[in-house]
């Protein structure tokens, strides 16, 4: 989720950088990579006060948030450059993350994926 915003995306792709990720950094090939994020279709989460119904992806990156801006905040600085493909790290990463995630994620919430990471800290 951190290295791979699109993930959040639309496209039929989104989870290939993510798989030849795992190959080249584990030797591990995951048949099911799609499924580990989406599965069970979707979730019930606290925002703003109300009962919102996201995608199963969007509720792991809303439990997962404090997970998430711990590790952006501690990885390594080359790594983000790399898989982020920017030229630059920004002093905010968490920002600068927020930033990628709404312009790789496409929802139907009335809300951004930002918000829906900034509800679960």
């Amino acid at each position: 989720m951190i290295l791979f915003p699109e993930m959040f995306g639309s496209s039929t792709t989104k989870f290939e950088r993510a798989a030849a990720y795992l190959i080249t950094e584990y030797n591990a090939v995951s048949a099911n990579l799609r499924d580990t994020f989406t599965a069970g279709g979707q979730e019930k989460i606290n925002m703003k006060g109300k009962s919102v119904t996201v995608p199963k992806i969007f509720f792991h990156l809303f439990s997962r948030a404090k997970a998430i801006q711990n590790q952006i905040k501690n990885i390594n600085e080359d790594t983000l450059l790399n898989y982020w493909r920017i030229d630059e790290i920004e002093g905010d990463r968490i920002k600068q993350w927020k930033k990628l995630l709404d312009e790789k994620s496409t929802n139907n919430l009335e809300s951004s994926a930002s918000d829906v990471f900034e509800a679960g800290l």
